[in-house]
């Protein structure tokens, strides 16, 4: 009885071995301006059809500062270039961008520049997948006036800035 479960389970690894076992063949590139992103410790993933991306490589190709804020409990994504910035929250489905006004305000005791945004809905929320912050890539490309186009084949996304 043991030989022929041996011969069973070896007849299976023989039948599954070719068979990939990594995500390589399921890996995500995107390319900015002609050149692929590097993810270094996360990798973009797909969640209800809508590729999401690490939020710092993004924000980072546009040129833009990332921050990370953790106040009260509200896990904030805020980056921004020059006057023009966007605010994600993880597990919130909008996204608000836009710009800085050219005037300061005071509000409890914080002097402040008001941020006039659009909000849009998002069909996925940010999230946060092995400690990095996720978010869906096309809302942040079409935020920043720029296109992509996605090819299922390759499983690339093209960004044009």
């Amino acid at each position: 009885m043991r030989k022929k479960l041996c011969i069973i389970f070896l007849a299976l690894l023989v039948i599954y071995a070719p068979m990939p076992l990594n995500a390589a063949d399921d890996a995500i590139t995107v390319i900015f301006d002609g050149q692929p992103i590097e993810f270094v410790d996360q990798t973009p993933i797909i969640v209800d059809g809508r590729t999401l991306v690490p939020a710092r490589a993004i924000f980072e190709a546009f040129g833009m500062e990332v921050q990370w804020r953790n106040d009260h409990g509200q896990r904030q994504i805020w980056a921004a270039k020059g006057d023009f910035g966007i605010s994600m929250y993880i597990g919130f489905n909008f996204m608000s961008f836009g710009t800085f006004a050219d005037y300061y305000v005071t509000f409890r005791g914080q002097t402040m520049r008001p941020f006039e945004s659009t909000q849009v809905e998002l069909d996925v929320p940010p999230m946060l997948v092995n400690d990095r912050a996720m978010v869906p890539l096309r809302a942040i490309v079409e935020a920043l006036d720029a296109e992509v186009e996605w090819n299922q084949e390759t499983r690339t996304a093209v960004i044009a800035v």
